[in-house]
């Protein structure tokens, strides 16, 4: 199976967005027992919003898809903002639980 993420934020003149956008090929059958993906707004490596979605019934439901998760904070301020999140994920019968992989924040805004 093979994941790909990445990390992306703008500011559309009031509201910064930050997006974990990722999509994942050979998955399907039972291979997580959870695979959450959280994206965060961060000023200055300060977390301003998050959002955490649950993607496991669909991760293990497709052969191949995409997923988006989306956060807003809205600021007058304009510069400093990045984009970071994190999968905690759980791989079906490994007998290690739950694992967390951080994801790179994206260049700052």
């Amino acid at each position: 199976m093979d994941i790909y993420v990445k990390m992306c934020i703008y500011y559309n003149g009031a509201t910064y967005v930050g997006m974990a956008q990722g999509y994942w090929q050979e998955a399907g059958g039972h291979k997580f027992d959870n695979f959450d993906v959280q994206a965060r707004v961060e000023e200055f490596g300060s977390t301003k919003s998050r959002k955490t979605s649950d993607e496991t019934a669909e991760i293990n439901g497709r052969t191949a898809d995409s997923f988006q998760v989306r956060t807003e904070w809205l600021s007058g301020q304009e510069n400093g903002f990045t984009a970071d999140g994190k999968i905690t994920y759980n791989i079906n019968d490994d007998g290690k639980g739950d694992m967390v992989w951080n994801l790179a924040d994206s260049p700052a805004v």
